[in-house]
């Protein structure tokens, strides 16, 4: 049974993000204010430019601290609100169950996220070679956030933090209240682009766009948000490590090569790593069928409200 457009449902996909971003907005200025007071008090009779300077720089390198203590008390917030958006659907009828997937094909989403989080920035990559100067700097502030924090800090937020916060937003909430007033593939390109919006960058943006796809499709296909958020931590855990391990390494040499060239290799490892995920989305496809809960089991649940 499809919903209706109303006010309420769309605000239904405009809350959840709101509520997350205004609580990132209130952690991370609550922790600059901190930081500023503490400058103050101990540079007492330097100018203000200096203090001013001095906590941005303490600020800098704590943004992902903070981030993690926002998204910290929003995990419960949006555990809670999803339960209760799926559990009033599933009363009105508009939520059906499922039957638990056998675990072991869980470990399908691992290999599929990592060959999306490969596919995806190769992509980005590629993008990035025609890409003005406006577009490659809307990146720069958050690339300095992001090496400023420890790879401990990272993996925690990224991780862990991130993908359970925004899969229960972006698939769990935005997603399924889409999803009930549309189509599967609508729904699955709106959300993403929402996703991929909400990143604030040109750089993560159509990353995030990709990703959120590849999530819509496993939560439709195992019918449990646990997938997206295993496909998501999975792709962000690579990609840390990728980014960590080659950071060290003298990867600044492929931007010596000609441009021409630059494109077509990244052109090719973008077709040849999709290959990838295409493969291991007709796995997923082929393999994962969880079974509908049966209407008795559903009648025993209703007699015990």
């Amino acid at each position: 049974m499809r919903e209706k457009v109303t006010f309420r449902n769309i605000w239904g996909i405009i809350s959840p993000m709101l509520v997350y971003f205004l609580l990132q907005i209130v952690i991370v200025n609550l922790g600059y204010l901190f930081i500023y007071t503490v400058c103050s008090i101990r540079l007492q009779g330097s100018t203000l430019q200096m203090i001013e300077q001095t906590a941005r720089n303490i600020y800098m390198n704590y943004v992902l601290h903070l981030n993690v203590i926002a998204g910290m008390i929003a995990v419960p917030i949006f555990i809670f609100w999803y339960y209760r958006d799926y559990t009033k659907s599933f009363l009105k009828g508009i939520q059906k169950k499922y039957e638990m997937v056998n675990p072991l094909k869980y470990s399908f989403i691992a290999f599929f996220g990592f060959f999306t989080m490969l596919a995806a920035n190769y992509f980005v990559s590629l993008l990035m070679q025609f890409m003005p100067d406006f577009m490659l700097r809307s990146y720069d502030d958050m690339d300095e956030i992001i090496s400023s924090a420890s790879l401990v800090v990272q993996f925690i937020l990224a991780a862990i933090i991130a993908p359970i916060v925004e899969e229960l937003i972006f698939r769990g909430l935005v997603y399924s209240k889409i999803r009930r007033m549309s189509n599967v593939k609508a729904a699955a390109v709106l959300a993403a682009l929402l996703f991929g919006i909400y990143h604030r960058n040109w750089i993560q943006a159509p990353y995030a766009f990709l990703l959120g796809l590849a999530a819509a499709f496993v939560y439709e296909k195992y019918k449990s948000i646990l997938a997206p958020i295993l496909l998501h931590a999975s792709a962000n855990l690579i990609s840390i490590l990728i980014t960590y391990f080659v950071s060290g390494s003298d990867a600044g040499s492929v931007q010596e090569l000609p441009k021409s060239t630059t494109v077509a290799v990244l052109f090719m490892l973008t077709v040849f790593m999709t290959g990838f995920v295409a493969l291991f989305g007709v796995i997923i496809q082929l393999t994962v069928k969880p079974k509908e809960v049966s209407n008795e089991v559903i009648d025993d649940y209703n007699s015990m409200l």
